[in-house]
């Protein structure tokens, strides 16, 4: 067994001498106390902290990586309900996710492509096609209008190369047709 606690005697021995009953106890009554030491700790070592970050990436990450793995295959049953509920709350930002997925697979993002403002550029063209949707009552996509795979030509997945259509003529155009095809 541990060594007594220093307050009460029994021998379940917390962190700082103290068994748990006691600690929480200390917590509780001291709770002012602790703030102000806590946020002046902070404060004199925000430089000490950084550097242990940067000198112990690798193995900050690792640890990272082995929690939310462990989290993941505790809680993989929410994490489905969850992501289901989100993409049915959410269609037009999965469909934007989707078709970012597979034009990174195509190489079609250009540099600028991950700037804050073309991402907004782009999720606003989804938006615009489930509202239109949902308005009138018909089926809209978002279609690149020079498409992403053809054997002449590969467009870009940016708001520039987009543009809303019915889905019946989305579908008809498929990857044959572009503006200015030769």
């Amino acid at each position: 067994m541990g060594k007594p606690c220093k307050k009460c005697g029994t021998t379940n021995k917390y962190t700082d001498g103290r068994c748990k009953l006691c600690h929480r106890s200390y917590r509780m009554n001291n709770k002012e106390r602790i703030a102000e030491y806590s946020a002046e700790y902070h404060a004199n070592n925000k430089n000490h902290r950084a550097c242990y970050r940067a000198d112990n990436k690798e193995h900050i990450a690792r640890r990272s990586a082995e929690y939310d793995a462990k989290y993941r295959k505790a809680n993989l049953e929410k994490l489905k309900a969850n992501n289901a509920s989100w993409c049915k709350a959410n269609p037009d930002r999965r469909s934007a996710t989707e078709s970012k997925y597979r034009a990174a697979k195509l190489q079609a993002i250009p540099s600028w492509g991950n700037t804050w403002l073309e991402k907004l550029k782009v999720a606003e063209f989804y938006l615009i096609a489930k509202t239109r949707s949902i308005v009138e009552g018909r089926l809209f996509h978002v279609d690149h209008m020079v498409p992403l795979q053809n054997d002449r030509v590969q467009g870009l997945h940016c708001s520039a190369n987009l543009q809303i259509l019915e889905g019946s003529e989305n579908s008809s155009k498929s990857n044959r047709y572009w503006p200015d095809m030769p």
